[in-house]
């Protein structure tokens, strides 16, 4: 992780450590399971790891949440977090935190020079609010899309300062 390839840079040229959160939700069907003499009982492997819970477009009678915390620059996965159902989001995105504070610790970064990313699902104040304690920043996507309607963002946006980024031309 300390290799200068693992590293991303900013556009000024300086190293930035960025790390991504993003779980997924992984539907799992219950077929019918075989049943007779001479058979032993039927019972399901899932029944620790799978509970009833959101699929979004997966099929799948219940749900396994899994948080996959990846550094990515050196693609180095730093913690992974399994949950029956949609599991506790507030847990498992305070957890990832930590692991990134302590990664960071362990090789001697500033938190200022780190990102998380984070899915949309974690762009409300709860999360925000665990980033700026520990003063992480980090980038989400809001899913509050009325915020757009606000006039004074819209003013905001207009009058702030834009610059052009050079590409890179590495393809």
């Amino acid at each position: 992780m300390r290799s200068e390839v693992a590293q991303i840079v900013d556009a000024r040229g300086v190293p930035v450590r960025v790390f991504a959160f993003d779980p997924v939700r992984i539907g799992i069907r219950h077929r019918g399971l075989p049943e007779g003499e001479g058979l032993p009982a039927p019972k399901r492997r899932t029944k620790l790891l799978a509970a009833p819970g959101r699929t979004g477009r997966k099929r799948g009678e219940v749900v396994t949440s899994a948080g996959i915390l990846e550094d990515l620059g050196s693609t180095a996965v730093l913690d992974v977090q399994l949950s029956p159902g949609n599991g506790d989001t507030r847990q498992m995105f305070e957890q990832a935190v930590k692991k990134v504070l302590a990664t960071l610790t362990v090789l001697g970064e500033c938190v200022t020079r780190a990102i998380l990313l984070a899915d949309g699902e974690f762009g409300t104040v709860p999360y925000v609010s665990m980033c700026i304690e520990h003063g992480l920043p980090f980038v989400t996507r809001c899913a509050r899309y009325e915020l757009l309607d606000d006039p004074a963002l819209w003013t905001r946006l207009c009058e702030a300062r834009w610059e052009r980024v050079e590409d890179s031309k590495s393809g």
